[in-house]
């Protein structure tokens, strides 16, 4: 794997592949770690037990949803499907050109400037860098009409100015429109929504990100109700109706805020009604993703 990780959870799966046997795997979360150390509870009688029960107690800690008795992966969360109203999917494994819609719709994103393919969270993903390099497309079915979820895996490769857009369909000119999907100089995802007529809203997620790590962020706007999830975690909401651009939905640059992008945008999916908690925590896939269409 070329995409960095975590080098402590690195560490610890090789040290615990010499004391239990384990075969640690490139982004093993410590709850993966845990249950393949955990696997082994009762089937030694070394110095280390104490180790062993100590990771024990930090299995005690986490999660519910890792299966001990099971194999070396975690147990996925719900298997719900998340297919009905979706609009578009891009899987963005092609290595240049056009990226296909996989949903069947034939909403194609087309390249301006260069955009390249670097390693995303499913196989590849769509490199999105500098002032004018991004992914777009024309169609009402981007209008930002409410109802509407947008999901996507994103990493950041470093800041650039104080904003990078990722995924969204917005407008800075006037008084602005439309959402945005963007990665803040602090180091938070963020939902920025504009009205048109002077009324602007950011609606931030709480916990800072790790550069060079992929993280899904799930945006829902229904009614006045806008949220951004960011991972596993809880629903970030506020209220604020943004109003309907007239220019291109796109990935990457969107010639507004103060930043250019600067990551991978991966697993890109529209829908035109709000998905579920469950529908989310799937997608999610304890960290290992679920790409279209979405196999249980």
């Amino acid at each position: 794997m070329s995409t960095p990780y975590d080098p402590t959870l690195i560490l610890l799966g090789l040290n615990c592949q010499k004391l239990f046997g384990i075969t640690p795997q490139p982004y093993d979360s410590l709850q993966v770690l845990v249950k393949k150390c955990a696997a082994t509870r009762g089937l030694s009688n070394t110095p280390y037990d104490k180790l062993e029960k100590m990771l024990l107690d930090i299995y005690n800690t986490l999660s519910d949803d890792i299966d001990l008795d099971g194999g070396g992966t975690p147990t996925p969360g719900p298997s719900v499907p998340a297919l009905t109203n979706l609009v578009a999917y891009w899987k963005m494994d092609e290595t240049s050109g056009n990226r296909l819609d996989s949903s069947g719709n034939g909403h194609t994103l087309v390249p301006a400037g260069t955009v390249n393919m670097g390693s995303g969270r499913i196989n590849g993903g769509a490199i999105v860098t500098g002032g004018t390099s991004h992914l777009g497309i024309t169609s009402s079915d981007f209008s930002g009409a409410s109802p509407f979820t947008a999901a996507a895996w994103i990493l950041t490769l470093g800041s650039v100015g104080l904003s990078q857009p990722a995924v969204g369909h917005y407008t800075s000119s006037g008084f602005g429109n439309g959402w945005l999907i963007h990665h803040q100089s602090s180091d938070r995802f963020g939902l920025r929504l504009a009205n048109g007529v002077g009324g602007q809203m950011d609606i931030n997620h709480t916990t800072a990100t790790i550069r060079g790590l992929f993280y899904l962020v799930i945006v829902t706007i229904n009614g006045t109700t806008c949220t951004i999830r960011v991972n596993n975690g809880a629903d970030v909401s506020n209220t604020f109706t943004p109003g309907n651009p007239s220019v291109q939905f796109r990935v990457g640059e969107q010639g507004v805020l103060q930043g250019t992008s600067n990551m991978v945008v991966d697993e890109v999916g529209i829908w035109n009604r709000v998905l579920t908690s469950d529908e989310k925590l799937a997608l999610w896939n304890s960290g290992a993703g679920k790409q279209y269409p979405f196999p249980s």
